[in-house]
Formats: C-alpha cells, structure tokens, sequence
C-alpha cells in the first residue's frame, strides 16, 4: 500500500511543473497583479508536498527511523514551516489585490488579514515548542496550539474561497475569473480534506503517517491553471497583453476625466487606494474622492460593478 500511495504522490506531484508554467502563461496573458502571489503560493505548495513525499518515502517505504535523524525531525519541519508561512502570505497578498467590493468585502478582507496574521504566530509558536522539546513533554498544550492551528487554517482558507469567488464570479478577463471560481472552490474541498487528513495522521491505526490529502486539492489547482492559461490563449485579448482600454465612447457617456480613466485602469490592476495614492503621489483621501466621484457618475456602489459598467458595455 506504500508503494501505490507513493506513486500517486509522484505523478500528482509532476503535474506541479505543469501547473507553474500555466501561471506564468496566465500572468504574461492578462497581466492581473494576483496572479503573482497565486503563483508564489502554489510554488511554496509544491516545494512543500515534495517535502511531504520525502518524509512518506524514507518513513513508509524505506522504513527509517525518521525520529532519530535530525534531517527528519528538526531541519525539514523547519523548512515546511517556512515554506506554510509563505503559502498564507501568497494567499493574503493575493486576496489584498483583489477589487475591494462592497463594505462587507472590505471588512472580511480587513478580518482574512487580521486570522491570516495570527495563524502565522501560531505555526512559528508550534515549531519553536518542537525544536525546545516541549510538544513532547507538555502534549496537551502542544495539542491545544496544533487544533488551533487546524481551525484558523479552516477559517483563513473559507474566507479566502469566498472572497476569491465573489470576486470571480464578474471579473474580467474571462480566464482569470474562471481561475478565480475554480481556485475558490478547490478551497472549499481543502477543508473537509485538511479535517480529514488531521482524523488520519493522528490514528494510531494508520500505518502510513505522514498521509496528505493535501496532494488532491495540488492536483485540482493545477488543472484550474492549465485550463485558465488555456483559455487565455483563445480568449480577444490585447495583442501587448496590456489591461483592456477604456473606449473613447463610455468616456463620452459617463463623461469622465484623464484621471478617472487613470483610475479606473489603476482598480482594474486590482490596485488598492494606498497603492493608487503612492503611485500618483496623491492622498489616500484624494483617491477615495476620484473613485465616489467615479462611482456617481457611473452608477455604481462597488469596484467589480464599476469594471463591468466600463468594459462589458
């Protein structure tokens, strides 16, 4: 059972490759800013699962004592808990150059934020108990702070499937919406997985520890990539991959202005308000003036409605 386990592992694992080049297609294609840290954390995630197979290998096949080997019980848990913490920032950076939506949006963003911050304390709090020695001789803190780990990573990953997924489901262009809904439901299925895979590892029935389910949800981002990178390739978009250009005659209809052109080019990037402030060198509340005033003309109340009013007239 080792053995098939393992060469499952592998040939999940070798449609990583494929899955990197598709974000790397993708993002020269549609130039969305999000792209890039969807592609840091699925490259953190691939380094990761490796890791994984490495530990499975040498422990369930080749039947070492990965107890007694420093590389096993101090050096690769250290580099899986850097490569974890780069997973939640990718997905935090990711979901912070999303449109900011409605009120709600933005609150939920504001709290995905603040649970993706405490998350990484905690995981860095479980790897410094492991390597002083005291998971072991205090397993019930130890277990207290793993739970915790496994429900605020529950709780970051549905708000991050929610906010991908509201988003994805009007954006523009088409690739990067479907990448955006499939992403956000390969998220959805990552929790019941990740309860799932908590149940298996800690069963003293199992014998082939460490078990990741993780490699199905691996496997799903992958296709989501290919598939989106393939349908940028087939989709109208600007020969220079450039973000698509406001129409001469939606700027005759709403009657806007060189700068609320900039800006509306500027959310389309999927920038925030800081990052337009800074890049114009104007204030953040001068920025927040452009886009109500934007938001009269236009007739909307949020930044995906205003991008569709814009580029599906």
């Amino acid at each position: 059972m080792e053995h098939v386990i393992f060469a499952l592992y592998i040939l999940v694992f070798s449609t990583g490759c494929a899955g990197s080049v598709a974000f790397a297609v993708l993002y020269y294609r549609t130039r969305q800013a999000p792209v890039i840290y969807f592609a840091v954390t699925h490259a953190a995630l691939l380094l990761a699962l490796g890791l994984v197979a490495l530990y499975f290998y040498a422990g369930s096949v080749l039947g070492l004592d990965t107890g007694a080997s420093r590389l096993f019980s101090l050096v690769i848990p250290l580099v899986l808990l850097v490569l974890n913490i780069l997973i939640y920032i990718g997905l935090y950076l990711a979901v912070s150059k999303l449109p900011d939506g409605s009120g709600s949006l933005r609150l939920l963003k504001r709290v995905f934020g603040i649970l993706t911050g405490i998350l990484v304390c905690l995981m860095c709090a479980e790897a410094l108990l492991h390597i002083a020695g005291m998971r072991e001789s205090s397993p019930i803190f130890g277990g207290i702070i793993s739970v915790t780990v496994y429900v605020l990573v529950a709780a970051v990953l549905l708000l991050c499937a929610y906010l991908s997924g509201s988003v994805g489901s009007s954006f523009e262009p088409r690739s990067f919406r479907f990448l955006l809904r499939g992403f956000s439901l390969c998220l959805y299925a990552f929790v019941p997985l990740t309860i799932a895979e908590y149940a298996l590892n800690t069963a003293t029935t199992v014998p082939w520890k460490p078990l990741s389910l993780e490699y199905l949800v691996f496997l799903a981002i992958n296709c989501i990539a290919i598939i989106s990178a393939g349908i940028s390739l087939v989709e109208n978009l600007p020969a220079s991959s450039a973000p698509l250009a406001v129409s001469g005659e939606i700027v005759a209809r709403f009657g806007l202005t060189p700068r609320e052109i900039e800006m509306v080019m500027m959310i389309q990037r999927g920038m925030t308000n800081k990052e337009i402030a800074w890049e114009l060198n104007i204030s953040p509340a001068t920025v927040r003036t452009h886009i109500y005033n934007l938001f009269q003309k236009v007739s909307v109340q949020s930044r995906i409605a205003l991008l569709n009013a814009i580029f599906r007239e």
